[in-house]
């Protein structure tokens, strides 16, 4: 149960993006029948160039972090260079409120099939081979990402980014029993994915992604509306995914 943020852009990101952000710690909305104070469980950013990587994760509160602050400034005035940003606010389910925050705080990373991955989860599986292992250290999210770069190859991501993964996530979701949601956000450092799917009906006003894209200038995925992108959001409907690439085309969107 967590807040998403993910974006691409040819030019520097305004401070007013991830503030926006960081306030849905504070004041997001919750799930049905939450008694939590926000979503203060731990925050994550991932960010990337062409040529560089970056990763930080805090078991901290995101909207009283003073950290959360400075890479917010740092990204705006360019002293740390982004094209693509990925960010996480969690609230932990009670399935997975083990072991430290920091370990499974989002966004997590992996290399396989040559790239490197960000991955950030909204949602519980609760399935049995999704559980919690003390000996792995894994929470369902960290398999959830784990499951998905398994369907892909190295020769479906050169001939066909964008299908090859929304496929994988298709294969994936078929094979669940039981899940709230897996409203998601990949990425290779590159291209950057979106995925909207809630299984509650009860729930569908939490578990939601937006976008808002701009050619050639900007591509935003948020759990919720930012004030800074007023009227211009655009809902992604349940089971639908978005992929743009680095050049900002326009995203292709897929409904599985």
């Amino acid at each position: 149960m967590c807040r998403l943020f993910g974006a691409l852009f040819t030019h520097r990101l305004e401070a007013d993006w991830l503030e926006g952000f960081r306030c849905l710690a504070d004041c997001g909305m919750l799930p049905p029948g939450s008694e939590a104070n926000g979503h203060r469980d731990s925050w994550g950013l991932a960010a990337w160039t062409d040529k560089s990587r970056f990763l930080c994760r805090a078991a901290e509160d995101a909207f009283e972090d003073e950290y959360f602050l400075h890479l917010r400034d740092a990204f705006a005035e360019g002293n740390l260079p982004a094209r693509g940003m990925m960010a996480h606010l969690r609230l932990a389910s009670k399935q997975n409120k083990v072991s430290g925050p920091i370990r499974h705080a989002h966004p997590f990373y992996s290399f396989r099939h040559g790239r490197e991955w960000f991955f950030a989860h909204n949602g519980t599986v609760r399935d049995a081979d999704f559980a919690y292992n003390a000996d792995t250290g894994l929470i369902d999210s960290q398999i959830l990402m784990d499951r998905i770069l398994g369907f892909l190859t190295p020769e479906d991501l050169q001939s066909r980014f964008a299908e090859a993964v929304c496929q994988a996530i298709r294969r994936v979701e078929e094979s669940l029993v039981d899940y709230t949601s897996l409203c998601c956000l990949l990425s290779d450092g590159e291209s950057l994915a979106a995925y909207r799917s809630y299984s509650d009906k009860n729930a569908a006003s939490y578990y939601t992604l937006h976008s808002i894209f701009e050619p050639g200038s900007k591509l935003v995925v948020c759990s919720e509306r930012l004030a800074i992108g007023r009227s211009n959001w655009e809902p992604m409907s349940n089971r639908e995914c978005l992929v743009a690439g680095p050049e900002l085309e326009k995203p292709a969107r897929f409904k599985l």
